[in-house]
C-alpha cells in the first residue's frame, strides 16, 4: 500500500508540507519536535502526513517553537488537499507513456549518479508534478517582452497613427522588424497566440505559419489574444528564477531567427514552418517545469517554506536540474500537442536531445546544428572546422557558406537586439532608468583604470533588475486589464457587457473547447455559444 498522503486520501497535506519545510529549515528532527510539543512521535507524524490538524493550543505551541506567526500557520490549515483528478488533456494523452518512462528513468538516474535513493517526500512531489504536467495548458509570461509589447501598444506614436494591423507597427526592437514578427519569435506568447488565433479568428481557414498568422491580426484581435494569455496565469514573479528563464527565452528566439535567415537555403526535404516552430517551442518544457516547480523553493528557508501555494517539497537542486533536463523535451511536445501543433513538430520536440545524430530526422538534425551555433554565440569557425562539424550531421544539406553569412549577421543582430530592448525598457520607466544609472556609476567607481562604460544589457540577468521589471510589468498588466475591460468611447452599456462576456467566453473556449460546459457556465444555449464564438 502507498504511503502517499494524497493517494491515501489524507485531507491536510497543504498544512503538512509547510510544517515539514519550516521544521527542516530550523534543523529540528521530527522526534525532537514531538518532545518539544509533549506528544508521542506517532501523533506528531500524523500532523506531517496530513492525516489531521493540531488543536488550537498545539498551533500556538508550534508558532512559539518555530518562531513563526500564528496567523501564517492558521493560513496553512485553510486549504485541504483532495485526490487529484486524473484527467489528461487531449493533446498530452499521446505522450503520457513517454512521460511515465521519463519519470521512471529520473529515479534510476538519480540513484546511479548520486548513489542515493529519492526520499519519500521528494518521491511524493515528483508524483504530483507528474500528474499535473498532463493537465498544463497555458503558462505565465515573463516581464521583459510583456513590458515591451505593452509600451508600444499604448505609446503616443501608436495612439496618433492608429494602425489597424499588428504588422503596421515597424522598427520595434530590431530594425525593419514589425511587432507581428516580434511576437512570432516570443517562445511563450507567440505559440499560444498562434494556437488561439486559429481557434477563434481563423477557424474556417487556419494559418499554417506563424508569421502569416500574426500579419493578419488586427490590434484589437491581438489585445484579445493577449488578454486570454494573461487572464489565467498572469506573469511569472519568482524574482530569482526570471533571469534563468529569460536566457531560455532569448536562446529559443535566436534559434528561430537563425531559421528565418536560413530559409532561402533549406532543402526541399525540410519544411521551414515546422523547423521554425520546433526552434521556438523547444524551450517550452523548461519554462513549464520552472514555473510549475518553483525551483527557488528548493532550499529550506522559512520564507519559501511557509508561504508559496504551489509548493513542491523535497526537490532540492540536483534533483530539480535532473528533472528539467530529462523531462523538458516530452513536456515541450505535450504542451505543443495541447496547442494543436503539427505532428512533425511534436516529434522533433520529443527527440531533439537524442543521440546518435544519425538516428534523427533531417529537421531535427538541422535544429541541433542551429542550437550549436546559438549556444556558442555564433562562433567564427574556419571552413575546415565548419566542414568537420557538418560531417557529423549527414542529413543536413545546407551550404556551408550560408552558415558563415548567417553567423556573422546574427552575431551583430544579437548584440543590437539585447542592447536595444534594454534601452527601450530604460527609457520608458523612471525606476528602471534610475537603477541602471546607479549600477553604471557603481561599476565605474569599482574599476581601477578607465574602461568602456557598462551597457544597459549587462544588468538584464540580475535578480534585482528583474524584480524592478516584474513590478513595472504588474502595473502594466493592471492598466491593460482596465483598458480591455472598460467601455470604449461611444460604446453603449449593453454592447460593452456583451463584449466583455465574449472575451471571457473566448478565453474559456480556448482552454476547454467544450460547448456544453460553456453553455452551462454562461447560462446560454449551445447554439448561442456557437454564434458568439463565430461572430
Amino acid at each position: 500500500m502507498s504511503n502517499s498522503p494524497i493517494e491515501r486520501g489524507y485531507p491536510f497535506t497543504h498544512f503538512a508540507y509547510r510544517l515539514w519545510r519550516v521544521r527542516e529549515s530550523r534543523g529540528i528532527r521530527s522526534k525532537q519536535m514531538a518532545e518539544f510539543l509533549g506528544v508521542p512521535p506517532l501523533e506528531y507524524r500524523r500532523y506531517e502526513s496530513g492525516e489531521c490538524l493540531p488543536n488550537k493550543p498545539m498551533m500556538l505551541e508550534l508558532a512559539r517553537i518555530l518562531n513563526i506567526d500564528i496567523a501564517k500557520i492558521r493560513q496553512w490549515s485553510v486549504y485541504s488537499s483532495r485526490k487529484l483528478e486524473k484527467k489528461v488533456l487531449k493533446g498530452a494523452l499521446a505522450y503520457e507513456d513517454d512521460l511515465n518512462k521519463v519519470f521512471d528513468h529520473i529515479g534510476e538516474l538519480y540513484e546511479k549518479i548520486y548513489e542515493t535513493k529519492i526520499d519519500k517526500v521528494a518521491d511524493h512531489s515528483l508524483k504530483n508534478l507528474h500528474k499535473n504536467l498532463t493537465r498544463i495548458f497555458d503558462v505565465p509570461l515573463l516581464p521583459t517582452n510583456f513590458i515591451l509589447i505593452m509600451d508600444v501598444l499604448y505609446s503616443e506614436e501608436v495612439r496618433a497613427e492608429k494602425p489597424t494591423y499588428l504588422h503596421e507597427i515597424t522598427d520595434f526592437v530590431a530594425k525593419n522588424e514589425s511587432l507581428a514578427a516580434f511576437v512570432a519569435r516570443d517562445p511563450v506568447l507567440g505559440p499560444f497566440c498562434y494556437y488561439t488565433a486559429n481557434l477563434i479568428f481563423f477557424k474556417q481557414n487556419p494559418c499554417t505559419d506563424m508569421m502569416g498568422c500574426f500579419n493578419q491580426l488586427t490590434l484589437d484581435q491581438f489585445k484579445e489574444l493577449l488578454f486570454i494569455a494573461v487572464a489565467r496565469q498572469g506573469l511569472y514573479d519568482v524574482d530569482a528564477e526570471i533571469p534563468v528563464l529569460q536566457q531560455h527565452i532569448e536562446f529559443c528566439s535566436l534559434s528561430a531567427m537563425m531559421v528565418r535567415e536560413l530559409k532561402p537555403h533549406l532543402p526541399k526535404t525540410i519544411d521551414f514552418n515546422h523547423l521554425y516552430m520546433a526552434a521556438l517551442l523547444q524551450g517550452l518544457g523548461t519554462h513549464v517545469l520552472y514555473t510549475l516547480i518553483q525551483p527557488s523553493l528548493k532550499g529550506h528557508g522559512e520564507e519559501n517554506a511557509g508561504t508559496a501555494d504551489n509548493l513542491y517539497a523535497g526537490l532540492e537542486g540536483d534533483l530539480f536540474q535532473l528533472v528539467v533536463y530529462e523531462a523538458h523535451p516530452v513536456v515541450s511536445a505535450m504542451i505543443a500537442a495541447n496547442w494543436n501543433f503539427p505532428k512533425e513538430v511534436l516529434e522533433v520536440l520529443k527527440i531533439h536531445h537524442e543521440h546518435p545524430v544519425k538516428h534523427v530526422t533531417s529537421t531535427c538534425a538541422l535544429l541541433k546544428v542551429i542550437n550549436f551555433f546559438v549556444d556558442n554565440d555564433f562562433p567564427d569557425l574556419s571552413k575546415q572546422d565548419l566542414s568537420d562539424l557538418m560531417a557529423g550531421y549527414p542529413q543536413v544539406d545546407v551550404p556551408l557558406e550560408a552558415f558563415f553569412r548567417t553567423c556573422v549577421k546574427l552575431q551583430d543582430l544579437k548584440n543590437n537586439l539585447i542592447e536595444r530592448s534594454s534601452t527601450i525598457l530604460d527609457h520608458v520607466n523612471s525606476d528602471i532608468s534610475h537603477f541602471i544609472s546607479q549600477k553604471v556609476k557603481e561599476v565605474g567607481q569599482q574599476r581601477k583604470r578607465p574602461a568602456l562604460p557598462p551597457k544597459r544589457s549587462d544588468f538584464r540577468f540580475r535578480p534585482d533588475y528583474q524584480k524592478i521589471l516584474k513590478n513595472v510589468a504588474q502595473i502594466r498588466l493592471k492598466d491593460f486589464f482596465m483598458d480591455v475591460l472598460s467601455p470604449r468611447k461611444g460604446e453603449k452599456l449593453p454592447d460593452f457587457g456583451r463584449r466583455v462576456e465574449n472575451l471571457h467566453l473566448h478565453a474559456a473556449f480556448a482552454i476547454t473547447q467544450d460547448l456544453e460546459s460553456l453553455s452551462e457556465r454562461f447560462k446560454i444555449s449551445i447554439d448561442e455559444v456557437q454564434l458568439r464564438l463565430e461572430s
